[in-house]
């Protein structure tokens, strides 16, 4: 004799999820932080850990400087200090010959900082 095993109705058996979320993270915000949060997620009709799930896979997180943008701030630096110098020898000796340099390197400081805020540049680091 067969015995047949069934589920008693109104119950039934619970599909297992192609992708469990088995793992868990903790984060320490400030209240502040967790009411900006759960106030974004409450307006998007979201649970607060679907919401931050979410923000976490579509947000863009680039570098601070790349090697490059640092070698131009360092480039940057000397120019400033070269001109405060230059400037600071104009105003003991009231020279104006000095005004061709502090030009030029004006003219360099405007060139590396057009770098600087390049789409070029921003293109490297997406």
């Amino acid at each position: 004799m067969k015995t047949e095993t069934t589920v008693p109705q109104g119950k039934r058996a619970r599909r297992r999820k192609k992708h469990p979320k088995n793992c868990m993270l903790t984060v320490r915000m400030t209240t502040t932080e967790k009411l900006l949060i759960t106030g974004k997620a409450r307006s998007a009709g979201m649970k607060t850990a679907e919401w931050l799930r979410a923000a976490a896979k579509t947000a863009v997180v680039s570098p601070k400087f790349s090697p490059e943008d640092a070698t131009v701030l360092r480039q940057l630096t000397g120019m400033f200090n070269d001109l405060n110098l230059i400037a600071g020898l104009a105003a003991q000796e009231g020279l104006l010959s000095l005004q061709n340099n502090c030009r030029q390197t004006v003219k360099k400081i405007n060139q590396l900082l057009s770098y600087l805020n390049s789409d070029d540049r921003k293109g490297i680091h997406q």
